[in-house]
């Protein structure tokens, strides 16, 4: 039931990017038979090697869409998310309240990244290595360990993280030298340790998926304009991610609980008369210790991390339960302190996916921010030249249009397009001249702009310019196009005359006074059929019939708002 909960608390729809161009990719893999070694979908990049595909999690992901859409993916991803919490209920071998609660922490803390991406994967390989070399470990038998080289050559080809067993062996080989009765595993970890590195090489990028991540860990531009590659702050764990501090603070006071009873290495090379010349060391605490590292540098290594932690954190609650049985003399009934332990889990998923995801986020489709009406308006009246897109759209544009109409820029920031370009195209949203020069520099025609509702001024000078001509407008993108004469013939064909992002609000306020109150009306109910599922179009036109005295009108755009409101978990109301 537990595994169930945690499962289901993943349930969430897709947004983001990076889905998006990993599902294309899978996508032209199967369509063409081989992995791109260059890049297909950018003229910006175009040609360019690429640094790192995830072959196997974008055919995966690939067919699954292919076959079940949206849904098929975030039930994909629970599956993935449930095989981990049946993974990690083995390494605890605790009892139900204790292995249900560090099930809970790890879930929680962790959910910022269990999202439909590779990664996903990664979490799932991170789990079974460790449940592997633990079972070694314990039974003191090291030939289990082989099964880490397939794994290696899976991993790599699911996902870059695929390094992190390298790091799991190492952990392993230096916690075993320490102990005379694991010594000889120490031997046999280093003898898979060369093959495991050997099989991350077989993928798209040979030795590249040994280093990549770590290249990309280094980024400081990234750091700087990803909360996933930020560093790890206090203000993080004590106000972004209380689970994982609250995880982290109790494997602590385990460890220090069972510090006596574990191997230990004399640093200073003397007699060791004093605990504190002495670090307590085994594979958990290197693990730990080593996972904890790579979160403190980028956030997005939290989840690893707290995997880490869970075996020995549910091991210590349930020796606390045994000990305050012990204590009371047997009168204390364990049972009903696991209950307590397993609904206090259960409550605490509960209550996070209540509070962090929306009604309207929750479920098995796409959520309305994803550009998937203006990536069907360009799919169907695609402008002439190169496009520049804001960086959070390139994904689904790449998914949707690639590689007919290519995109500027998309998520693939660590394995192709490089900090100084992600940096710049950042910039260039809200600084003009920026945003000039790429234009001249990349010979740009058309843009797809990100959109943030009334009163956004990001692009307010490309908007008021009458160079560029509104082509399209929802509630998450603006679409504008050069005035040339290559672009001459489609401006004419969907071109806007009298819709202006920034001065059609003033216009509508001022209705009575508007000389071209027709023309204006008409544009505004054509972008309602343009764009039906945007509430700004149909507020705008609302407001604007309200004004001409057409009150059915008005009463049939209010309620469109008030219902597509509804649906996103919104309260807006017309006036």
């Amino acid at each position: 039931m537990t595994v169930t909960f945690v499962a289901g608390s993943t349930l969430f729809k897709i947004g983001g990017s990076d889905v998006w161009f990993h599902i294309a990719t899978g996508r032209w893999i199967w369509e063409h038979g081989e992995v791109p070694r260059t890049d297909v979908f950018s003229h910006t990049f175009v040609g360019q090697p690429l640094v790192y595909t995830e072959a196997l999690a974008q055919l995966i992901f690939f067919k699954i869409w292919e076959m079940g859409g949206p849904a098929g993916l975030v039930l994909l991803k629970a599956a993935i998310i449930a095989l981990i919490a049946l993974v990690v209920i083995k390494l605890c071998k605790a009892g139900a309240g204790p292995t249900a609660l560090v099930l809970a922490l790890w879930s929680v803390s962790s959910h910022f990244r269990l999202a439909v991406r590779p990664e996903v994967f990664s979490f799932l390989c991170f789990a079974v290595a460790t449940l592997i070399i633990r079972r070694a470990d314990r039974e003191v038998r090291f030939k289990v360990l082989w099964w880490l080289v397939p794994l290696a050559a899976l991993w790599s080809n699911l996902h870059r993280a695929g390094v992190l067993l390298v790091i799991l062996l190492v952990v392993a080989a230096s916690a075993w030298l320490l102990d005379a009765r694991r010594r000889r595993g120490a031997a046999i970890a280093l003898a898979v340790l060369v093959l495991v590195m050997l099989g991350s090489m077989l993928n798209s990028s040979g030795s590249r998926a040994l280093t990549s991540v770590f290249e990309d860990a280094g980024g400081e531009a990234y750091a700087k304009l990803l909360t996933e590659w930020a560093s790890l702050s206090l203000d993080t764990l004590l106000r972004d991610d209380i689970p994982f501090t609250v995880l982290a603070a109790a494997w602590i006071i385990g460890w220090l609980v069972r510090r006596r009873h574990l191997s230990t290495v004399d640093l200073t090379g003397g007699d060791g008369s004093s605990w504190l010349t002495k670090i307590p060391y085994d594979f958990e605490v290197g693990t730990v210790i080593a996972m904890t590292a790579m979160a403190y540098l980028r956030v997005r290594f939290i989840p690893y991390a707290a995997l880490a932690m869970t075996p020995g954190v549910a091991s210590d609650l349930n020796a606390a339960i045994e000990a305050l049985n012990v204590r009371t003399g047997g009168r204390l009934r364990q049972g009903l302190l696991h209950l307590l332990l397993w609904s206090t889990a259960v409550s605490l998923i509960g209550y996070h996916y209540d509070t962090t995801y929306t009604p309207a986020e929750r479920g098995l489709g796409v959520e309305w921010e994803v550009p998937v009406e203006a990536g069907e308006f360009l799919a169907q009246n695609r402008p002439p030249g190169k496009m520049w897109n804001s960086f959070n759209l390139g994904g689904y544009l790449l998914f949707r249009l690639a590689p007919e109409t290519p995109v500027f820029i998309d998520g693939r920031t660590g394995t192709l397009y490089g900090q100084e370009f992600l940096a710049e195209t950042v910039e260039a949203s809200t600084n003009p001249q920026t945003l000039a020069e790429q234009f001249q520099r990349y010979d740009i025609t058309f843009a797809v702009l990100e959109y943030f509702g009334f009163g956004d001024n990001k692009f307010a000078t490309l908007y008021a310019s009458p160079n560029w001509v509104l082509v399209y407008w929802d509630d998450r993108v603006v679409v504008l196009v050069k005035r040339s004469p290559e672009t001459a013939q489609y401006i004419a064909e969907h071109g806007y005359k009298e819709l202006k992002v920034g001065q059609v609000e003033q216009r509508i306020d001022h209705w009575q006074e508007e000389p071209r109150k027709r023309e204006l009306l008409g544009e505004l109910i054509r972008n309602t059929r343009e764009a039906p599922l945007s509430i700004r179009a149909h507020y705008m036109l609302a407001v604007a019939l309200r004004a001409a005295g057409e009150v059915e009108g008005y009463e049939r755009e209010r309620r469109i708002v008030e219902r597509l409101a509804n649906s996103r978990s919104l309260d807006i109301r017309v006036p």
